[in-house]
């Protein structure tokens, strides 16, 4: 399959860039589920109506063998190429597990179970080398990588942990993460390749100890989510500024998201749920969303030092799929950028509008 690339965000790594991205990992599953979603004009592919609105990329998450198809390596192949041929950049997202990889949970697939390092980081080069390279026979060449996610307490573990100054755990993470850095370069030496984080308050002690033995990737990525986070812009502000200056690497929002409402569509328990967990002044409603999302992306063009900025709104999609009493259905509804019945929220518009800085 051959498709036509991005104009943005897949310039050269020297060049300026704006990354307006949302991570559409659920995307297959509510097209599966007959979801649809619609602007003032009607209804339209998700892909459709992010080209049209502004955005520039698309994230998508992989694991290596999980129980269903969700985000396994076909599905996300397939979704990448879908992305890719309506006009819009792919960051690509190793979990490097079977299911979800966050600062909680980082178990190695069933696969590298019991693995020595060295063989566990020659695992993480082929299925890294191997899926990227399936995806160029798609046609589809991504503009971010990011190997790990939110791996503030490392990777993998126990072989790629770190919770201490002990220099064994750094180089045993740096090694791994080496591993899939390099097999990026081998297969698309113009990615931006990332490492992503989930705490912005833990940044300078992971890249300021990371730093001595890993050096060789592009982009810092962050997640920031108020109610686990924290509620402060300034601090916010501050700790993505130093993050920038002590690591020398344009820090990318990589995760973010905010309540439009603090009402449910299904019986699936949400995680956000009262108001003490949203940033005063910027309400749970579609104005209070709107305008968080317009202080986050004027906040992730002002840190860093290089002309490259950018922020990635987590499951804007991710709507309630399976009906009202469903309660395996969706915790983030309320989340969204697209109200209950898939229309498209003002905080829509706001996360992929481009300014005259782009």
């Amino acid at each position: 399959m051959s498709c036509s690339a991005p104009e943005e965000p897949d310039a050269p790594k020297d060049q300026p860039v704006s990354i307006r991205a949302v991570d559409a990992s659920f995307y297959p599953e509510m097209v599966d589920a007959g979801i649809t979603y619609s602007d003032s004009s009607g209804v339209a592919s998700l892909p459709v109506l992010l080209k049209r609105h502004g955005f520039n990329m698309v994230r998508l998450r992989v694991w290596n063998q999980p129980a269903t198809t969700r985000s396994s390596p076909n599905e996300v192949l397939e979704a990448a190429a879908t992305f890719y041929k309506a006009g819009l950049g792919i960051w690509i997202d190793f979990h490097y597990s079977d299911t979800w990889a966050d600062p909680g949970h980082q178990t190695p697939p069933a696969a590298w179970s019991g693995l020595s390092a060295e063989v566990l980081a020659d695992s993480v080069y082929a299925f890294t080398r191997r899926f990227l390279e399936q995806l160029r026979d798609r046609g589809v060449v991504p503009g971010v990588i990011q190997t790990g996610n939110e791996i503030s307490g490392g990777m993998l573990w126990p072989a790629g942990l770190v919770n201490s100054v002990d220099t064994t755990q750094w180089r045993s993470l740096s090694r791994l993460l080496n591993a899939g850095l390099q097999a990026c370069n081998t297969v698309f030496p113009t990615a931006r390749r990332m490492i992503h984080i989930a705490d912005p308050g833990s940044g300078f002690w992971f890249f300021g100890y990371l730093n001595h033995y890993l050096t060789d990737y592009d982009l810092v990525g962050v997640s920031w989510y108020p109610w686990w986070h924290g509620k402060d812009l300034s601090w916010l502000t501050i700790q993505l500024t130093q993050l920038n200056r002590i690591t020398g690497k344009p820090v990318i929002i990589a995760e973010t998201a905010y309540p439009w409402t603090l009402g449910w569509n299904d019986w699936t328990n949400n995680i956000v749920g009262n108001s003490s967990q949203c940033v005063p002044g910027f309400p749970p409603d579609p104005a209070g969303q709107q305008a968080l999302m317009r202080r986050i992306a004027s906040l992730a063009r002002s840190v860093n030092q290089e002309p490259v900025h950018g922020w990635c709104y987590w499951a804007p999609e991710h709507l309630a799929a399976y009906g009202p009493q469903s309660t395996h259905g969706s915790p983030w509804e309320n989340l969204t950028l697209f109200d209950f019945t898939g229309k498209a929220l003002p905080a829509f518009y706001e996360v992929g509008r481009p300014t005259s800085v782009d």
